[in-house]
């Protein structure tokens, strides 16, 4: 199995996967800029590289059903129709399966800031049900169900929906829950503290609405603490929610 150097000795990552063969590993070497989207058409390949790269989509072909990630590089990773096997690295990750049942492990420690991994299910024909569960012999884990097949989560810290009703649940961890567009329900994991921005607890996520949303956050009496949304990105209801975050400034 060969090690393949980029940019060194090829000039991109989709140089150096027409050369590879399954189980051969592309390392990305500091001098990569990064700023890339490349097919993979080899099975069991393995993309390292360091924490400076970032800005760079990996998706798999048709009948390519695995990849892995190590080192510390921000790279994102989209299935294909089939099962697919996702693992990630230390640094961030967004890892969508898309169709099939696929596995979907973040690949670093749970609760580390420099490795905030998410299940991403924007592409999703329907809505999805996704959660997360609480660490077990070391390792977070979760399920999906819905119109992205049925998804096996380890390591993953945050969840993003697409444009049905989705519900997501975090976990005991701090999770980032952005329903997408649609009527969403988004429950956190049981925080019941709170505090500034920063500090432990679960957000309702609206960075990526396309317009201005307001987000209403409740007390709780007697159970967990409630809230709502209206505007852009759909009516949600939100349950054990800390924090709401957008960067418009007109969201409340």
């Amino acid at each position: 199995m060969a090690i393949l150097l980029v940019p060194s000795q090829f000039a991109s990552i989709a140089a150096a996967v027409a050369a590879a063969t399954a189980g051969d590993t592309i390392h990305l070497e500091a001098g990569y800029a990064g700023n890339e989207a490349a097919t993979v058409t080899v099975g069991n390949l393995v993309v390292d590289g360091p924490s400076s790269v970032a800005n760079v989509t990996l998706t798999l072909a048709a009948g390519v059903s695995s990849i892995t990630l190590t080192g510390g590089a921000n790279i994102d990773v989209r299935g294909n129709g089939g099962p697919n096997s996702i693992t990630g690295n230390a640094g961030d990750n967004d890892l969508r399966g898309n169709a099939g049942n696929d596995t979907l492990n973040g690949g670093g420690p749970v609760g580390v800031a420099a490795d905030d991994d998410w299940a991403d299910y924007a592409g999703a024909g329907g809505a999805v049900k996704v959660t997360l569960t609480d660490i077990s012999n070391g390792h977070t884990g979760g399920f999906s169900t819905g119109a992205d097949g049925n998804d096996t989560l380890v390591d993953i810290e945050n969840l993003r929906g697409g444009d049905f009703a989705d519900t997501l649940t975090g976990n005991a961890e701090n999770n980032h829950l952005r329903g997408g567009a649609g009527a969403d329900t988004l429950i956190g994991g049981g925080h019941t503290g709170g505090g500034e921005a920063g500090a432990s607890g679960d957000w309702a996520d609206y960075r990526g609405a396309s317009g201005s949303v307001r987000v209403t956050l409740t007390d709780g009496t007697g159970g967990p603490t409630g809230g709502f949304s209206t505007g852009a990105d759909g009516a949600d209801t939100l349950i054990d929610i800390q924090f709401s975050s957008s960067p418009r400034p007109e969201c409340f």
